[in-house]
């Protein structure tokens, strides 16, 4: 759920055999969490982060889409 108190949990279908990556950012630009799936999903720790708003970048091939996260308290 976004926003969330916990995880966040992403399901990405990718039209390609490609892995999928992804990069969490700090609204100051600064990668917060990077990785690679090789499933169509994965999930964000969110003990790894403090309330705030975060940005994230998924790759799955010649394809990106950034999403806004909320992180609450």
């Amino acid at each position: 759920p976004n926003p969330s108190t916990g995880d966040f949990f992403f399901f990405f279908s990718c039209n390609s055999d490609s892995e999928i990556s992804y990069n969490l950012f700090s609204m100051t630009g600064r990668t917060i969490v990077s990785g690679i799936s090789t499933s169509d999903h994965f999930e964000i720790d969110g003990a790894l982060l403090v309330a705030g708003v975060y940005n994230i970048e998924i790759i799955c091939g010649t394809n990106r889409k950034y999403l806004r996260l909320v992180k609450m308290q």
